[in-house]
């Protein structure tokens, strides 16, 4: 059904010297056509029969009224021009489509007509020859400026005329609705297109093409989703619907396309261009290739994974991570064999926890981090406390952690229980101590015996 922007209401025609061709405005804009409308009835050769706004409306016009002239834009939300134009032609095959647009494009312009439009006119052509091309594009006699001020014409008619051309500032508007970006469009070095309301390629440069592996021929016309790849489609179909609705200014969104048989990962931007209202005329798309960058991605994400299964399956060493002020944030198969502590138990507490009472109240944990925060690193031996309340004799390693741009993110901790060695050692250097005493009575007595042998 026609949306309730459609004039049902038919335009009241002028007094002619032959029989005004019928005509039915398309365009999302209410100023444009309220222009084009003035134009056609100055000319006093056509008579405007309806109006609407979508590719929609195009079609159940064209069905009411089978116009002989449909001037029809291009880019319109909801169903633009170039996907209405066959759907008018089956429903209405006498009217003549002509389209009337603001891109400035020699491939919109063939593909508008092998989709059977009869003629492509710019929207930064003057406004006063719209009605001297659609009579050319009729095969008309066009009306003399004698029948234009035949008399019998109403001033009421004259005044409504005269106000909507004077109401509008025609170079100004149809400025508005011109696509711009035209003169660095096609050197660009990064992918970019214009597109219409709903999603419909109108104009692409050399880059872009590339990066989709489709000549800038064949882009014309195509929708944009048709170029992504079926399991994504669904992302940027909703990005496109967010552009048109106006939600903001800027769209974000990653996707797969299928290049020569290979996939390749593309960032699209997607920007709604504004008239001075603040309505959208169409869209503009930026594409950047980031198969590269999300490749390197994966790698340091799996290379991450594969650290962290090894730092979680370490069961001689605790390795853990503390928050910059020393909140246990991670913890390892290790430290809970060491410490006693689950993961659960111990995450979000501060690791004081692991120091006897004298150490934690003169605040030794804090001056530890301060020292490593310092110095890079802190290194220590010292007694620490299990979750049992027992201790151990700990060696243990603190390690700042910044990023790349030298931010501070928190600590390492590696703490290893020497306990055992510890014993291991005092055991070894008492029965040393035992052997060294035993030779030194051992060489008394026999220097003892040798000078009692001398005595003799």
């Amino acid at each position: 059904m026609p949306s309730r922007e459609i004039l049902n209401g038919r335009v009241p025609s002028q007094a002619v010297t032959g029989p005004a061709a019928t005509v039915v405005l398309i365009d999302d804009a209410p100023e444009v056509r309220l222009l084009v409308r003035a134009q056609l009835r100055l000319s006093r050769g056509f008579d405007v029969v309806g109006e609407g706004a979508t590719g929609l409306d195009a079609i159940e016009l064209a069905r009411t009224h089978r116009p002989a002239l449909l001037l029809l834009d291009v880019s319109m939300p909801e169903v633009d021009g170039l996907e209405a134009l066959p759907r008018i032609l089956a429903v209405s095959p006498g009217t003549r489509v002509v389209m009337y647009s603001g891109f400035a494009e020699e491939g919109l312009a063939a593909r508008a007509k092998e989709l059977g439009a009869v003629a492509f006119l710019e929207k930064s052509s003057s406004a006063a020859r719209l009605a001297e091309d659609l009579t050319a594009v009729l095969g008309m006699s066009r009306p003399t400026i004698e029948d234009c001020s035949a008399p019998g014409r109403p001033d009421a008619v004259d005044d409504a005329v005269d106000d909507a051309v004077d109401a509008v500032e025609a170079t100004q508007l149809l400025g508005e609705h011109v696509e711009r970006f035209r003169a660095a469009f096609d050197s660009a070095a990064i992918g970019m297109a214009t597109m219409t309301l709903a999603g419909r390629v109108v104009r692409a440069n050399r880059a872009f093409a590339m990066l989709v592996g489709r000549s800038t021929d064949e882009l014309v016309g195509l929708p944009y989703t048709a170029l992504i790849t079926d399991a994504e489609a669904a992302g940027p179909a909703s990005a496109l619907a967010a552009a048109q609705r106006g939600d903001s200014d800027v769209l974000h969104v990653e996707h797969g396309v299928d290049v020569y048989g290979a996939s390749r990962r593309v960032l699209a931007t997607i920007a709604p261009v504004r008239d001075t209202r603040g309505r959208a005329l169409y869209l503009f798309l930026q594409l950047q290739d980031v198969t590269g960058q999300r490749a390197t991605e994966e790698e340091l994400r799996q290379s991450e994974e594969r650290f962290r299964l090894l730092v979680a399956a370490v069961e001689d060493y605790a390795i853990f991570m503390l928050d910059p002020d020393g909140h246990v944030v991670s913890w390892n198969a290790g430290a809970q064999r060491i410490k006693g502590y689950t993961a659960a138990e111990i995450t979000g507490q501060h690791f004081r926890i692991f120091y006897p009472p004298d150490k934690q109240a003169a605040a030794y944990p804090e001056q530890e981090l301060e020292i490593a925060l310092r110095d890079g690193h802190y290194a220590e031996e010292g007694w620490r406390v299990r979750k049992d309340g027992s201790q151990f004799l700990a060696d243990v390693v603190i390690t700042a952690i910044r990023d790349p741009a030298g931010h501070h993110l928190g600590f390492a901790k590696v703490t290893r229980d020497v306990t055992e060695r510890s014993h291991t050692v005092e055991v070894r250097e008492r029965a040393s101590a035992a052997l060294a005493t035993a030779n030194r009575e051992l060489e008394i007595a026999n220097q003892r015996l040798a000078q009692a042998a001398a005595d003799r």
